[in-house]
């Protein structure tokens, strides 16, 4: 049965509660990435230092909250959409996710938090790249102009960085292999995503399932051959506090998921990618605050222009996406006869 519409005020919370939803699980899970990645706990080992670890629990969490989101939803393939996808097809972009993941959390070694999310923004050029790679994809020429705006305000970040924090930078080239590394992984797991899609007419908690259970397999595989479960058993026993950060984290990381699924379900991709650059920017300005990060004049103008560009291709893809529905509706009215 086609869903019933809500009213305006119904409507109006409903979307209240997915961007609140957006805001908390994300900026929750951003501050606690920062928190166990960077500062020291109580007790020697004093600083945790397994990805893999995080990266595993995010992932067993995720699979949990996409049964339940299968079980509330009642997913249906869409319409023409092929009866079988085999498994090993998700195994490709799972993998991609564990590296992005996986980087993601080491970068925070090497680079400051404001960095890594403005190189997550950068993202918008390679995952364009990959789509014309995949499956040949084409995007306006305003996409382009803002991926490469946003390119060139994270590297003005960079550059605009004091000297202190540029020699500490230059000293670790890992940082910038994490960085590119996190990028391109990333963008091939959502071209290769949304290439499932669209050849198979998969449901969302159903690639949300797969995907989550190929990474916990590749992630276990890692954690255990490397013998690193060692490491984590004894700092977590020195540091049961960071056990619960874990929890909180892989929590906030999972919900977070679901609130991004109800958001792009129920308003759209154009809506979601405001409120998520709401709250890149809002986790920013709560990292400097909290964590003491120094910012020079450069860098805030860098942080402006990235946001400026993003904030516009938002809103001109809310207004392309308006006129795109005037036009349909203009087109499904009978013409007038006249008597």
């Amino acid at each position: 049965m086609p869903e019933r519409p809500l009213s305006f005020g119904l409507n109006a919370l409903r979307l209240l509660g997915c961007a609140v939803g957006v805001f908390v699980t994300h900026i929750l899970w951003g501050f606690l990435q920062e928190r166990i990645m960077t500062q020291p706990y109580e007790k020697a080992p004093y600083f945790f230092a397994s990805s893999n670890f995080l990266v595993l629990s995010n992932r067993f969490v995720a699979v949990l909250a996409s049964l339940v989101l299968r079980v509330v939803m009642r997913p249906r393939p869409h319409e023409g959409a092929s009866a079988y996808l085999p498994p090993y097809k998700y195994s490709f972009c799972a993998y991609a996710n564990v590296v992005s993941s996986s980087c993601q959390y080491e970068m925070l070694k090497y680079v400051s938090f404001p960095a890594q999310v403005l190189s997550k923004s950068c993202k918008m050029l390679p995952v364009m790249l990959m789509a014309w790679a995949v499956s040949r994809k084409r995007h306006p020429i305003e996409d382009w102009l803002v991926a490469v705006l946003v390119v060139a305000g994270a590297t003005a970040f960079q550059l605009g960085a004091s000297e202190q924090q540029s020699i500490a930078f230059e000293a670790q080239l890992t940082g910038v292999v994490l960085v590119v590394a996190y990028v391109a992984s990333d963008a091939f797991a959502a071209a290769w995503q949304a290439q499932l899609f669209k050849q198979s007419g998969v449901d969302i908690a159903t690639m949300m399932c797969f995907c989550n259970l190929f990474s916990c397999v590749f992630t276990c595989a890692g954690f255990v051959v490397t013998l690193e479960f060692i490491d984590v058993w004894r700092f977590i026993s020195a540091n049961p506090t960071a056990l619960a950060d874990v929890v909180v984290i892989s929590t906030a990381s999972a919900l977070g998921q679901v609130f991004i699924l109800l958001t792009i379900k129920h308003y759209g991709a154009t809506t979601f990618a405001a409120i998520a650059t709401v709250r890149q920017l809002a986790s920013i300005v709560l990292s400097i605050g909290l964590f003491s990060h120094r910012i020079t004049s450069v860098q805030l103008a860098a942080i402006g222009v990235v946001f400026a560009a993003l904030g516009a291709h938002c809103l001109h893809r809310w207004m392309r996406e308006r006129a795109d529905g005037r036009r349909a509706a203009l087109a499904a009215k009978p013409p007038l006869v006249r008597p």
